[in-house]
């Protein structure tokens, strides 16, 4: 129970600022295409004054760096090195996670062809600043995927960047954590191999291919929102036609 309640408060910091701005319509009872929109937001910051992060996650991106324990805003204990402590190299990865990680996720779900097409804008206010304060040279990028299940929802074909791969949709990746199935656990490994625990949450109105990214077999309804050490996701808006 101490576990859950742990996640229901982390989720409840994440979720309230969103509330304002979202946009979900109800689910009608037929419907051919799907459209959603998804704010994915890094966790860590850049100010004037140097770098915030989660301290597990200054350990893993910048092992040789001494941070100062400090407290957010939220209450949270954080790590903080000033701009001084940071070499181009430490500013290059900040940049490049934030472009990664601060983004924009349109998508369009074609219902009958169980095929979703994501477009993906990768410029924030954040993101721009940071390059600046860095004076690095920036990209703007944007991309285009989809994504079509296949057999029942056991294979996921991918396409981008003119590549297509066909993969096997893990079973059983979500843990529950409550007895409605709205709120799960599951692992992920990101860029450098390094595996971490994400919290999600689902939303028992939308349909399961509402998602940020591939779907859980084990779920069966669509996705409100993830919280990974990194970075969050939160559905912004969902309509039907």
């Amino acid at each position: 129970m101490k576990k859950n309640n742990a996640i229901l408060v982390i989720l409840g910091l994440l979720i309230i600022p969103f509330l304002g701005f979202s946009q979900i319509q109800p689910t009608p009872k037929s419907y051919q295409k799907i459209k959603f929109v998804y704010q994915k937001k890094s966790n860590f910051r850049v100010d004037e004054k140097g770098f915030y992060a989660d301290t597990t996650q200054f350990k893993i991106m910048f092992p040789d760096l001494e941070y100062e324990k400090i407290s957010s805003n939220a209450g949270a204990i954080i790590g903080f090195v000033p701009l001084s402590k940071l070499n181009r190299l430490h500013q290059k990865t900040i940049t490049k996670k934030m472009t990664e990680n601060n983004t924009v996720i349109f998508g369009l779900v074609d219902v009958k062809k169980n095929k979703v097409l994501f477009s993906i804008d990768h410029s924030s206010p954040e993101t721009d600043f940071a390059y600046q304060l860095f004076e690095l040279p920036q990209d703007k990028l944007n991309s285009t995927q989809y994504y079509t299940y296949k057999k029942n929802f056991s294979l996921l074909e991918m396409n981008a960047n003119a590549t297509t791969q066909i993969k096997s949709v893990q079973k059983n990746k979500i843990s529950w954590q409550n007895e409605e199935k709205t709120i799960g656990q599951y692992d992920s490994t990101e860029q450098g191999g390094n595996k971490q625990l994400n919290v999600v949450v689902f939303q028992t109105e939308l349909p399961r291919l509402v998602s940020p990214i591939p779907l859980f077999e084990n779920a069966k309804h669509g996705v409100k929102t993830i919280y990974a050490m990194e970075y969050h996701y939160e559905l912004i808006a969902v309509s039907y036609e």
